[in-house]
């Protein structure tokens, strides 16, 4: 399956649960709430996108998230899509159920990891492309 196919689902996927997630909330979302978790998932998939080129284009690299605990070093493209998809899920309920007043620390914390880790990707060579 194509990653960019990939990438439309999971980012539905998300936006699915953000919206029937905001009918419950105890808490109300506000509008940088839900900007932030989009962001989330952006900086996700470009983690998922940069770490499945590394795999394809270098045999001696290896996974070094926590998704090696589930799939061991060299995750499959499905392997790491499902990562994509679930822990976007997960933070989005995270997030949810998280009082408003730590909401946005928690978001930009997550956005933070993320980026380190892209960060740390594009230094060992990759550019994004898509």
């Amino acid at each position: 399956m194509n990653f960019l196919l990939k990438w439309l689902i999971t980012l539905t996927v998300c936006t699915i649960v953000l919206v029937a997630v905001q009918a419950r909330a105890g808490d109300e979302w506000s509008k940088k709430d839900i900007q932030l978790e989009i962001a989330c998932v952006v900086v996700n998939v470009l983690d998922g996108v940069t770490t499945e080129r590394i795999l394809d284009e270098n045999n001696r690299a290896f996974e070094a998230g926590p998704a090696r605990l589930l799939f061991g070093d060299r995750p499959s493209q499905a392997e790491l899509a499902g990562v994509v998809v679930v822990s976007s899920v997960l933070h989005a309920l995270v997030t949810h159920y998280m009082p408003k007043q730590y909401r946005q620390y928690w978001q930009w914390s997550w956005a933070s990891v993320k980026l380190l880790a892209i960060g740390n990707n594009l230094h060992v060579g990759l550019g994004i492309q898509f």
